[in-house]
């Protein structure tokens, strides 16, 4: 089945200490995951948060992911300048209770648009 399939092909990073296995589970498996690019120039206060791999079941490769719950929304994206700076704001200032970003864009000195997040 496709869910047996999900499964086998996604590995924990990391969550958040209120998410367990039931709750990591829903947030890297919602149909109504929104993308963290639409919503550039928000602020999400961050209730949970998941970092995992997925696995791509034809090539083998893994894709990091962090999907992050923010006022009952599920925000998602495989972003390396994102993930980075998120584990970085995590790191400095761990599970605080009222942990809030704001999603910005920046240009690449090549020009491309990328999405990255900032501490409120």
């Amino acid at each position: 089945t496709n869910f047996e399939k999900e499964t086998k092909n996604m590995e924990l990073i990391e969550m958040s200490k209120n998410v367990n296995k039931k709750k990591a589970y829903q947030l890297t498996h919602a149909m109504q995951t929104r993308k963290v690019q639409d919503a550039i120039d928000s602020v999400l206060p961050v209730s949970a948060w998941v970092r995992y791999n997925d696995i791509d079941t034809t090539t083998g490769e893994a894709k990091e992911v962090v999907v992050i719950e923010s006022e009952g929304e599920i925000f998602g994206t495989i972003s390396k300048t994102f993930i980075r700076e998120f584990v970085d704001i995590l790191q400095a200032f761990g599970e605080d209770d009222d942990l809030a970003i704001k999603v910005v864009q920046g240009t690449s000195k090549a020009g491309r648009k990328f999405v990255s997040c900032e501490i409120v």
